[in-house]
């Protein structure tokens, strides 16, 4: 855990040159055992592309990102809320660590 927590501690000291820019969370999930752990990112950020993003932090490009669907459907909402409050598990696992971006 100790070390995926420096990963997203890292992710988002490297993406401060957009911090205007963007707001979200890192967090990550599952069970503390290797391999099991899942590092999710949300957030949202001014403009349609997720490249300033890509640009100015070269792990950006590591990960999948998905766009959400407008008009923005309840799922989509409450999904939001629980990783941007992290109340509770998250997507059926516990949430071992969770840092906010803004």
């Amino acid at each position: 855990l100790f070390m995926t927590s420096n990963l997203i501690g890292g992710f988002i000291q490297r993406t401060d040159e957009i911090r205007k820019w963007l707001f979200g969370t890192c967090t990550i999930r599952g069970k503390e055992e290797p391999g099991s752990m899942k590092v999710t990112h949300y957030f949202l950020i001014r403009g349609d592309s997720i490249q300033p993003l890509i640009d100015c932090n070269d792990d950006a490009a590591c990960y999948t990102w998905t766009r959400v669907p407008a008009p923005v459907s309840e799922e989509d909402k409450k999904t939001l809320y629980d990783y941007w409050c992290s109340e509770g598990p998250l997507d059926g696992e516990a949430c071992l660590d969770s840092r906010v971006y803004k």
